[in-house]
């Protein structure tokens, strides 16, 4: 009998959690896939070693097989090789996570208007130990992905030791939030030596009113000149503009600019009313914000596409599937969302929160910190697996009226942050979402992308 061996491409591992006992991992990407016990079983078998010819695989095994190797899971062999041992399962004895956004530092260079950490994590900053006790309670959790955020993270000494740690370790660091000032050309020749790769998502908000916004008397010319080093670079940019009062002049010329410099993404949205935020009267209304989104979209649509466009918490470019999936959903027995369920945020202390949208908020004292009591125990514990596990139908009790709504199964009452935030009840509706799909913005901007 003919020998056919099989093994794992590098991008691929087995892993798993107590609620989702088999999956292959990319560590590239971050994709999971859910594997049943067939696939489960062809897939470990997928080690350099084990003969696909022997009797303990039948044809059924064999498609799955196939399948792998169409889908660029796994190769044929045709002699013994060995998976690496990063590829081999492990089952972590925790809920599934999958990535983490953290905020490594509150410290910050700027002291921005619209900032949602406001002063209260101003001089908070864990120290490297304390960052490298975090980093393996992380990899004993499955996590594959880390982005970073701040405060600042170029502001730490040891930033470049906190990345290095994070890649040898073979997490993904698919994002580095920061407001761009302090980027420098060592550190990006230094990403490159150590074959960093990933997105920049850079802080501006418009020409002739970012500083006004940074509270910064050289911010703007500055982080535009940074902005075109991290290009020269060529770093994938992302780009974050809170839409307020004071910038929705300059929305044509802010495009202009980004268009031509070549970012990956553009995203823009109202500030949420937390930290800094909450000392400001002057918001924009929602008819103000609807028509400025729209203005943007034509301009974009108007010139091919030039970006990826994520606009408030309605619109993103790329998630048009996602859309028709919601339309076609009919018992509402579906998670509200889930980013909540599988990228939680950490703030500069240690504390697990569900998502950003969370910090300073009234349910923030009742989150656990990873230092005090463990990632594995914040992450498990009764109230944050109430948020997370919130379903559509949840929503229903403290807004009856929803479920008759036409739009339900497109906004699914919107995000559980802003309800918190805008209007004080965590099962409450979203009203920037509400707003615009009751408006027909949302569906118009959808319908004409696709």
């Amino acid at each position: 009998m003919n020998t056919q061996k099989a093994i794992l491409k590098k991008n691929w591992t087995l892993r798993g959690w107590t609620d989702l006992p088999h999956a292959l991992v990319n560590i590239k990407d971050g994709m999971v896939l859910q594997l049943n016990p067939k696939e489960y079983h062809v897939a470990s078998a997928c080690n350099g070693k084990t003969n696909f010819n022997s009797f303990a695989f039948h044809g059924q095994h064999i498609s799955i097989l196939k399948q792998f190797i169409n889908n660029n899971i796994a190769r044929y062999c045709s002699s013994d090789a060995n998976i690496l041992d990063y590829q081999r399962y492990k089952i972590a004895s925790t809920f599934r996570v999958h990535g983490l956004l953290w905020s490594i530092t509150g410290r910050c260079n700027l002291n921005c208007k619209h900032c949602y950490l406001g002063h209260k994590f101003r001089k908070i900053e864990l120290n490297t130990k304390e960052i490298l006790n975090i980093i393996s309670q992380l990899k004993e959790s499955n996590i594959n992905s880390v982005s970073l955020t701040g405060g600042e993270p170029f502001l730490r000494k040891d930033l470049h030791k906190i990345i290095s740690f994070l890649l040898n370790a073979n997490f993904r660091i698919p994002l580095i939030m920061t407001n761009g000032l302090l980027v420098g050309e060592h550190d990006l020749h230094y990403f490159k030596e150590i074959n960093l790769n990933t997105d920049f998502q850079i802080s501006f908000d418009g020409f002739g009113f970012h500083n006004e916004m940074r509270r910064s008397l050289d911010a703007e010319d500055l982080v535009v000149e940074k902005i075109v080093l991290l290009k020269r670079h060529e770093y994938s940019v992302i780009i974050s503009s809170c839409l307020t009062n004071f910038n929705k002049r300059s929305i044509e010329k802010t495009y202009s600019f980004l268009k031509n410099i070549g970012i990956k993404t553009w995203r823009v949205s109202v500030p949420q009313n937390t930290g800094n935020w909450l000392k400001y009267t002057n918001h924009i209304s929602f008819k103000e914000a609807r028509d400025i989104y729209n203005y943007i979209f034509e301009l974009w649509l108007l010139d091919n596409k030039p970006f990826n466009l994520k606009l408030g918490p309605f619109f993103n470019s790329e998630a048009s599937m996602r859309y028709k999936r919601n339309e076609l959903s009919t018992k509402y027995d579906i998670y509200s969302c889930n980013a909540l369920r599988f990228t939680p945020y950490l703030l500069p202390d240690g504390t697990l929160l569900p998502c950003t949208g969370f910090t300073g908020s009234r349910l923030q004292g009742d989150m656990l910190n990873v230092l005090t009591d463990s990632f594995k125990y914040a992450w498990e514990h009764p109230f944050m697996r109430k948020i997370v596990s919130i379903k559509v139908k949840d929503l229903f009790i403290s807004n009856p009226e929803c479920e008759k709504c036409a739009h339900l199964e497109k906004c699914s009452l919107g995000c559980r942050a802003n309800a918190l935030t805008e209007e004080g009840l965590l099962f409450g509706k979203d009203p920037i979402c509400c707003d615009a799909w009751k408006s027909g913005l949302a569906d118009s901007l959808y319908q004409q992308c696709t």
